[in-house]
């Protein structure tokens, strides 16, 4: 279930100011970019300057130090993975999963308004997956964007190089905080060209998950959902679905899912049943397709998996040796998800339900929410 929706990150503007505050995420529920990756096609040229900035520097080498401006931040170096590539990708050239950046005399047929100096925009899934993301540099006229590359004081020009690192900024996650001294703050700021502390912190809280997420709790029926807070099969290496049971009829999963995971200790003559639903949020319909696995207690043996479509349950019913084992909560489609009823319960006897409890998988490892 691939529905994308595209959202709108307005960039850097012509005010100048500093003050204190915190990062703000863009987005409530949270999105993100699988492994914050990007490779972003680069042959940018503007309509009247041309593929060279005034000062010397083309405008894809100050591109490729933007995004270089966040790999080597402090402690981002491990959470996001940022590059170019040669070749021209039209900015405003939605859903087709390519990453572009260009300047614009509009934004994608809407006229620039105000002091606006660049626009970043994503399409993601809807678990929150962005499958997208564009920046468009604004060239209506010289008036409103004098730009060129430049370092320390602007002086009567824009410094593409800070705009651009402002906008990756938006493509990874975050909002204009109110009143920073950060890279991100919604106005242009002569003193501060690269990230700050306070845009590190921000995108650490979107991409430092704690991988694997470990889910605890005593009762066999939960409620929870599968959104960008969680981990993605590709964070933890959990296989793809299709091993084993239902699963091996469909050839269409995709990696980067959404994945809870839970433990359950199993003992001796039960059998382990499990059934996930997709009940949709705020009360809504069900939009994603329940696929649910088990494994063995340290996820290298796929032991069963069902999957169903949108208003219909997956469900296993296993006869194991006693032991602890890992269900796996996901989707078929990547980035797919919403809210979900999980009921784990070891058949037959209720007794048999205390040994059954759901346990913190890992140990000391919290769940972000």
């Amino acid at each position: 279930m691939d529905v994308r929706t595209g959202i709108v990150v307005l960039g850097a503007t012509l005010l100048g100011a500093t003050g204190a505050g915190a990062f703000v995420l863009f987005d409530d529920p949270l999105t993100r970019r699988p492994g914050g990756e990007y490779t972003i096609a680069t042959q940018i040229s503007h309509p009247t300057l041309g593929a060279t900035s005034p000062s010397g520097p083309s405008w894809d080498a100050a591109f490729a130090e933007a995004l270089d401006a966040w790999n080597d931040a402090p402690g981002l170096g491990a959470l996001v993975d940022l590059s170019a590539t040669p070749g021209f990708e039209g900015p405003c050239d939605d859903d087709d999963d390519v990453h572009g950046v260009g300047f614009e005399a509009d934004f994608c047929g809407v006229p620039w308004g105000g002091t606006t100096l660049a626009i970043a925009a994503r399409s993601f899934t809807p678990g929150g997956l962005v499958t997208e993301g564009n920046i468009v540099f604004r060239a209506d006229s010289l008036v409103n964007a004098n730009w060129d590359v430049v370092a320390g004081p602007q002086g009567a020009f824009d410094d593409f190089r800070r705009v651009a690192v402002h906008e990756i900024g938006h493509l990874l996650g975050l909002d204009h905080p109110p009143g920073s001294n950060a890279i991100m703050f919604a106005t242009v700021q002569d003193g501060v060209e690269v990230p700050q502390a306070d845009d590190i912190a921000g995108v650490t809280t979107i991409y430092d998950l704690g991988c694997p997420d470990p889910i605890a709790s005593g009762s066999q029926t939960l409620d929870d959902s599968l959104d960008a807070t969680d981990c993605l099969d590709t964070d933890i290496g959990l296989p793809v679905p299709g091993a084993v049971g239902d699963c091996t009829q469909i050839s269409s999963f995709e990696a980067n899912s959404f994945v809870d995971l839970y433990e359950v200790a199993l003992p001796a003559g039960e059998t382990l049943d499990v059934t996930l639903r997709s009940t949709g949020a705020g009360g809504g319909d069900p939009v994603f397709n329940p696929t649910v696995q088990v494994f063995n207690a340290n996820l290298s043996s796929e032991l069963g998996c069902d999957w169903n479509n949108p208003m219909g349950a997956a469900s296993l019913s296993l006869a194991l040796t006693p032991g602890t084992y890992v269900v796996a909560t996901r989707s078929v489609f990547a980035g797919g998800g919403t809210n979900y009823e999980l009921t784990i319960a070891p058949e037959p006897g209720s007794a048999a339900l205390v040994f059954a409890a759901l346990t913190a998988l890992w140990g000391t490892a919290t769940r972000r929410r």
